[in-house]
Formats: structure tokens, sequence, C-alpha cells
């Protein structure tokens, strides 16, 4: 009787046969035929996929976008990044040592956030605490 297909263990040792099996377990988990088995989940109503894979925090995105000259202002930042307190998120900014201005359209009188240069004072009294030993 001719065997073609895979051996029987009638056919094979004993070490033949663990080795047999061991290469299919090895197939089997780096294969990605439909033959796996994958872990579902069950996506709740009202979340999109979008909101669940947030990489970036509020305050990251805002600090980009003030970073590429965008000029904010704050029911912009809390529309656009869902920030519930915009004043918080530039102020965490300015802990962080961005140099946030807050500028006020005379026409308008729209205030809006912006980046800048820190005025030199600031940066001169920085480095006195700095000299003085003040650390933070």
């Amino acid at each position: 009787m001719a065997n073609f297909g895979k051996p029987t263990l009638l056919t094979i040792s004993l070490k033949e046969c663990i080795l047999i099996l061991m290469l299919d377990i090895i197939k089997n988990m780096f294969s990605t035929g439909t033959n796996t088995v994958q872990k579902k989940t069950k996506i709740r109503r009202g979340v999109s996929s979008m909101a669940k894979t947030k990489t970036m925090t509020i305050q990251k995105r805002v600090e980009n976008a003030l970073l590429n000259g965008e000029a904010l202002t704050s029911n912009a930042i809390k529309n656009r990044f869902g920030a519930g307190n915009p004043g918080a998120v530039i102020q965490a900014l300015r802990f962080k040592g961005l140099p946030v201005f807050l500028n006020t359209n005379k026409r308008t009188g729209v205030k809006v956030y912006r980046t800048g240069k820190a005025p030199r004072m600031v940066v001169g009294l920085g480095y006195k605490a700095l000299a003085k030993g003040v650390q933070l």
C-alpha cells in the first residue's frame, strides 16, 4: 500500500511524530491565513473606532498646531481638540517652556493664542534663577 499523504503514526517513530506536530504548531502560529483564530472585539455604540485609537494627547496636538504657526482661539481648542478647559492646556504648555501668548485683535476683540519668542527679560530671569540654584 503506497503512502502518498502525511505519514501515519504506524509508519513513523514517536520522535518523528512529535517533530511533525511541533512543525505544524509553528507553521500555524506564523501563518496569516483564514485558519487562525482572531479575537473579536465589541464596538460600543456612539464611539467611533477613531476615538479608540488616539495616540497623541490633546496637549500634544495643541502644541503641534501652535508650533506650526496656527493661531487658536479658546473655542477652537475646545471644539477642534476636545479640550474641556483650554486655559489649563495653555498653562500646561507654558509650564513645559513653550512661549504661548494671548493676542487680542483691537478691531474685532477676538483673542487668539500664538507662539512666539520669549522676551529677553524672561530668559534673563531664567538664567539668573538657574545660577542661584533654583530648581523646578
